[in-house]
């Protein structure tokens, strides 16, 4: 008969216990990393035929997309993560019960998994890493169950290249451990040779590094490698090799240690339990997506058009400038641009159209703006930046703006190629068959409004975009399409928030009255009333309304009246803080 699991003195059969790991894993993860995986799920786009083009390892890398292809699904990346932790923490206790037969191994070994999650929750860490760490941990698991000490070395020795050849540096790590495991196992009592793995992996990873395999020894022999390798890596993607490191070594120690007393027994089971608890509250706190949640909240949003919750998420936040571009954003699709933009703190331009600076999260913000506005050509380059930024594939949001935007150009042949790929997966396979189409019948585009109402902002001049500047590419844009709501807001707005009364002037001249400005929108009435302040007749001539020239007028005695206060800013902002006179008195 088999001896139960025992936990705090408490039969539990093991079965049991790994299913309560599992159910606790899968809550922590439905909880906690929602808008995370779906992030993740969009850093990626798997697409079986061309994973081995572009990567060193492909096979771990064919491994990852299969799996984190279905981040999106709800509930589903939550099941895969908890899956994933489950066995890590299972494979590890078993290799550490092969060095010490305490079940104290069965709690302790979830410090594994948990430092895990931490790099997990980075939206720079590529998944990888963890397919690799399972990797490693089964082929370890098999090799225990190889009895004759030679027969294991020399299938060590192969697996340790053919391991880098597939998932990379983590070889060298499981060269580490073999060695640690048999060492404390006291199996290399007959012979060192164990040691010559370790010096035998690193010579592999250096000849990744000189062949150009890894682009440089960080990547090619640390988990560098499993962070984005435009950044440097942090400290805590070194965390999950310590702790397995620290867990054998641990084991190793204690392994003639036999605990006889109940009380001592409990205690050291509840001090473990409070442990890993301890280590995954505090490592959650430090490392935990709560920081980076607006970011991964919005790109969900917005890539599903809810840009009421877009809206919501950022309303609040006025200094980060990502954060205001996807607000202002936001209210540009509820048409509400400029009559709203200055209810809320600004950062000046760069809140409304950031520069670009080559990362993959400023390049799809852009790719977004610049296609709300109607500048397909721009929209265009910014999404296909964004998917050489991104890597891993691309991203699927960016490839489908590809689609959109060489349809809407008529370049349909580059757009089939991009329907041919997105048809390959299994998320938007539905997408690309409802675009294909119109690849073999280009007036089928009419039956798509979106497409339609963009086209039209296609056809004029012809010039480089943003060469002439942003103002000469709207005027292009209003030849096609006077219509434009959202281009002569963004051009008014970015006027006033860089202050540039004379441009905004200039387009006031050119465009009121017309098809694009038949009437002002707030912002643009106050701006009137600074450029025209001693001139009530042009007040008249664009027509302000009698609610603006009173707000004014209280504004201005206000102003006139604690001049000389200190506090005169904070007594402004009280009555007026959400007007553009405040904006343009006291904004720097």
């Amino acid at each position: 008969m088999k001896q139960p699991f025992q936990i705090f003195n408490t039969n539990i059969p093991k079965v049991a216990y790994w299913v309560l790991t599992f159910v606790a894993w899968l809550v922590f993860f439905q909880l906690n990393s929602e808008y995370h995986l779906f992030y993740l799920e969009q850093s990626q786009l798997f697409v079986p035929e061309s994973v081995n083009q572009t990567s060193s390892y492909g096979v771990v890398d064919y491994l990852t997309g299969s799996y984190v292809q279905h981040f999106g699904v709800p509930f589903c990346g939550a099941f895969i993560m908890a899956l994933f932790n489950t066995l890590t923490s299972m494979m590890a206790t078993y290799l550490l019960t092969r060095i010490s037969p305490s079940k104290i191994w069965c709690v302790l070994s979830q410090l594994l998994p948990a430092t895990m999650t931490f790099v997990f929750f980075s939206h720079l860490y590529r998944m990888q890493g963890t397919t690799a760490m399972l990797l490693v941990l089964f082929l370890m698991c098999i090799l225990q169950f190889v009895r004759n000490y030679f027969l294991r070395l020399e299938l060590s020795f192969l697996l340790v290249p053919l391991l880098y050849y597939c998932a990379g540096p983590i070889a060298i790590f499981m060269a580490f451990c073999i060695v640690l495991v048999d060492i404390l196992c006291e199996r290399s009592g007959k012979s060192l040779l164990d040691i010559l793995l370790i010096p035998y992996s690193i010579f592999i990873g250096w000849c990744a590094f000189y062949f150009g395999i890894a682009g440089s020894m960080r990547t090619a022999l640390f988990p560098d490698e499993y962070f984005n390798h435009l950044m440097s890596a942090p400290a805590m993607v070194y965390y999950p090799w310590l702790v397995m490191f620290a867990l054998l070594c641990a084991a190793g120690i204690f392994r003639n240690v036999r605990i006889k007393s109940v009380w001592a027994s409990r205690s050291v089971a509840v001090a473990s339990v409070v442990l890993v608890l301890l280590v995954i509250w505090k490592g959650t706190a430090l490392y935990g997506i709560s920081h980076a949640l607006p970011l991964k909240q919005i790109t969900y949003y917005s890539q599903h058009d809810n840009w009421g919750k877009v809206f919501d998420v950022t309303k609040d936040n006025g200094s980060n400038y990502l954060y205001v571009a996807y607000r202002n954003l936001a209210l540009s699709h509820a048409g509400v641009l400029a009559d709203r933009i200055f209810e809320y703190p600004q950062v000046g331009p760069l809140g409304l159209l950031p520069n670009w600076d080559q990362s993959f999260t400023v390049s799809q913000l852009l790719s977004d703006i610049y296609y709300q506005i109607g500048d397909i050509a721009i929209s265009h380059q910014m999404a296909f930046e964004g998917i050489m930024a991104q890597g891993n594939g691309g991203n699927p949001h960016l490839w489908k703006r590809l689609v959109e935007t060489n349809l809407i150009f008529g370049y349909n042949e580059v757009a089939g190629k991009y329907i041919d790929m997105l048809s390959k997966t299994p998320h938007y396979s539905d997408w690309a068959e409802k675009y294909r189409p119109y690849l073999y019948s280009p007036d089928k585009i009419s039956e798509n409004p979106l497409l339609m109402e963009k086209k039209k902002n296609v056809g004029g001049e012809n010039h480089l975009s943003r060469v002439l500047g942003f103002d000469a590419d709207i005027e292009n844009i209003l030849k096609c399409n006077p219509g434009n709501k959202p281009a002569i807001e963004y051009l008014g707005c970015l006027y006033l928030l860089g202050k540039d009364l004379e441009g905004f002037q200039k387009m006031l001249d050119k465009y009121y009255g017309t098809e694009s400005l038949p009437e002002l929108p707030l912002s643009f009435q106050q701006a009137v009333i600074i450029i025209n302040e001693g001139n009530p007749d042009k007040w008249k001539e664009y027509k302000l309304s009698d609610k603006v020239i009173s707000q004014f007028e209280a504004f201005r005695k206000l102003f006139v009246e604690q001049r000389q206060s200190p506090y005169l800013q904070e007594t402004v902002y009280r009555s007026f803080g959400k007007t553009y006179w405040f904006y343009f008195t006291f904004k720097k």
